[in-house]
């Protein structure tokens, strides 16, 4: 199972790398486009988001459209090896690199997982009926499964992430909705 996870995930960051920045912005801004349309977003008044890296869909238009429409905006950070913590973040708040090099806010005020409503989930690759698979750490599954049942769980891609198949286990973290710019597959009410 490791070496089938592994050789996907090689074949998956190939593929990132063969799209151009137009490209990367076209589809960001189609997958913010169908989100801010749900259900699950118009009614969240926590989310948490993630400051994106060069090969995850660029969040800051959602950032910015949370924080206009008055939701709480949280930002994960990884706070040991093995824990991601949910941070309240304000456009004023500096952000610096948490302990995995992902930027976070600085002096993070903790959000427990029960008061999220909506939890935006990147990855490296995501099938139509909501499996993910991540870059292998396990931080959003295990996160994930500690959010209350009523929270919803939403992936972000590009289309090129999108697979029919993936290998999973029971840690696998399944979501409730995945949005690309072809569409939102699954229940994003």
């Amino acid at each position: 199972m490791q070496r089938e996870k592994q050789a996907l995930r090689a074949k998956m960051r190939q593929r990132l790398r063969q799209m151009d920045r137009q490209e990367r912005q076209r589809q960001a801004m189609a997958v913010a486009a169908h989100l801010r349309k749900t259900g699950v977003w118009q009614r969240a008044a926590c989310v948490l988001l993630y400051h994106a890296l060069p090969s995850e869909v660029d969040t800051s238009h959602l950032i910015d459209a949370a924080q206009k429409a008055g939701k709480a905006v949280l930002l994960p950070v990884c706070v040991s090896a093995s824990v991601m913590e949910a941070a309240r973040y304000s456009a004023r708040d500096a952000l610096s690199a948490d302990m995995r090099g992902i930027l976070a806010p600085g002096g993070p005020e903790i959000v427990p997982p029960a008061r999220i409503d909506c939890v935006i989930v990147p990855g490296l690759a995501f099938t139509k009926e909501g499996l993910r698979m991540g870059r292998g750490a396990g931080y959003y599954d295990r996160f994930l499964a500690r959010l209350s049942p009523q929270a919803k769980r939403i992936g972000v891609c590009f289309d090129q992430q999108l697979v029919t198949d993936l290998p999973t286990e029971a840690h696998d973290a399944r979501l409730d909705a995945v949005v690309c710019a072809m569409g939102i597959f699954g229940d994003a009410r």
